[in-house]
């Protein structure tokens, strides 16, 4: 075991609970008065400092508290950054996710802590990725690239490698984390899902100053009439949804209980405003993989929760002012013709491919394509990791993705656990967004690594039961 978790029987009771509970009272506290005092410099200190310090507490003392923590930054921190720039009256300091990355990065520790003895070969696809990600930052810092999309362009890339790795070398703690999972991703469901209707239905001023500074002036003139995707309390709405899949997925691993059905409807239905087609793919490659998992009275109860939650939420997205903005984004599925983003990501793929395929070293971290062509460096992953990259780094980070896949799809030591089955499902639906979304840095690659290092973790753990048990018949 790597690293100390308390005893379930006595977390209640010890002073290490007590402790983080008053550590988190008095932090939303000391962020609530700020805001309220409109002391938006002080909060902006506060935030990342104090987030920090409670995550470091939580890594040494409670881990399994450490891994809720940093999802619910990932899943508010977004939000409480809007809500902080609105009341100094503009853009402060800093990445709009640079809270929830410092305190994902706080589970560094594990690796560079474990580093000597990482010559498992277990431990190989995160050293190949994370190898190529600072052979990537090298390379810009020598190209002169800006050196605040080389940084933060660098703590995006390898902090969610790092919450994989923690989650994956400490897998004896496997069942408090998968707890953990299924508890955060509840309640996370519910907090974004509902706030997700307020603001399709007012779209609130600090998230008006958002769509300013991200340059959507159109959909701030036309306010809640504007078709803008539904990004809630995340940094998108590709981010939002790809925080939304996972959730209703895990919902299903909750056996006959009314409140993930709650959580359910209110997720399906942000799913749908959210208008992120991406995310709408993961989710039913994800199922395809989820479902022949199950032993088939497992599958007939899943298809008959999803079926009634659909029927609840079918009413709800066809009345106004839901109906029009997702009937508008579900027919452009059938009619990808007319599709101005996939028609701007076709013309650039054209453009950039024969030029990118030539990149041996790369131009490192912080390249911005739209510096070659008319596309945001977010849209896809494979263009951006070649020009990052080059071939000399591409060629350890696709190695890497591929043992990683591999692992997480061919072990089956956890198939009768419902939760790790809809793990690999949801790390591998998100890997399928490779061509359309940035799917190796922030929100989706915490998703991507976080699902994936706890599927290695409960294969893992189950491993290491099955071998105990052999061991003891043995003797």
């Amino acid at each position: 075991m790597f690293v100390r978790t308390a005893n379930p029987s006595i977390a209640s009771t010890s002073p290490d609970f007590k402790k983080s509970w008053i550590l988190i009272v008095g932090f939303v506290g000391l962020m609530g008065l700020s805001l309220a005092a409109g002391v938006g410099k002080a909060a902006a200190l506060l935030f990342p400092v104090g987030s920090l310090y409670i995550a470091c507490f939580f890594y040494f003392r409670m881990p399994h508290y450490y891994v809720g923590f940093t999802w619910w930054l990932w899943f508010i921190g977004p939000f409480v950054r809007r809500l902080i720039d609105f009341r100094e009256g503009g853009l402060t300091p800093g990445d709009f996710v640079l809270t929830p990355l410092l305190v994902t990065w706080v589970s560094a520790i594990t690796f560079f802590r474990y580093l000597p003895y990482l010559y498992d070969k277990k431990a190989l696809p995160f050293l190949l990725c994370i190898s190529s990600v600072v052979y990537a930052f090298i390379v810009g810092t020598i190209q002169g690239n800006p050196l605040n999309a080389n940084t933060y362009g660098t703590l995006k890339l390898l902090g969610p490698i790092f919450f994989g790795f923690h989650l994956f070398l400490d897998s004896p703690n496997y069942p408090k984390y998968r707890k953990v999972f299924l508890s955060v991703f509840l309640w996370g469901l519910i907090v974004m899902g509902v706030y997700g209707i307020f603001q399709r239905l007012i779209l609130p001023q600090w998230d008006q100053l958002y769509l300013l500074h991200i340059e959507k002036e159109n959909e701030v003139s036309q306010g809640v009439n504007s078709a803008f995707g539904l990004f809630s309390t995340a940094e998108g709405r590709q981010q939002f949804a790809g925080l939304i899949f996972p959730g209703l997925l895990l919902m299903l691993c909750h056996a006959g209980k009314s409140l993930p059905f709650i959580a359910s409807i209110f997720g399906y239905l942000n799913f749908l405003l959210s208008r992120a087609r991406a995310g709408w793919v993961s989710w039913l490659i994800s199922m395809a993989i989820f479902l022949p998992s199950l032993k088939p009275q497992r599958q007939v109860r899943i298809i008959l929760l999803i079926s009634v939650s659909i029927a609840v939420m079918i009413p709800l997205s066809l009345t106004e002012p839901f109906s029009g903005f997702i009937t508008e984004r579900l027919g452009s599925l059938t009619d990808l013709s007319g599709d101005n983003s996939i028609g701007v990501r076709r013309a650039a793929y054209n453009a950039l491919f024969g030029e990118a395929i030539k990149e041996v070293i790369g131009r490192g971290v912080g390249f911005d394509l739209s510096r070659l062509t008319k596309i945001s460096t977010f849209d896809g992953a494979i263009l951006p990791m070649m020009f990052w990259l080059g071939w000399i780094g591409i060629t350890f980070f696709a190695a890497g993705i591929y043992l990683l896949l591999w692992k997480v799809f061919s072990e089956k030591k956890s198939q009768n656990d419902d939760f790790a089955s809809a793990s690999r499902a949801i790390a591998i639906g998100l890997f399928f967004q490779v061509g359309l979304n940035l799917i190796f840095i922030s929100t989706l690659a915490m998703v991507f690594w976080g699902f994936a290092g706890i599927s290695l973790a409960a294969n893992a753990y189950y491993r290491g039961i099955l071998e105990g048990v052999e061991s003891e018949l043995s003797q």
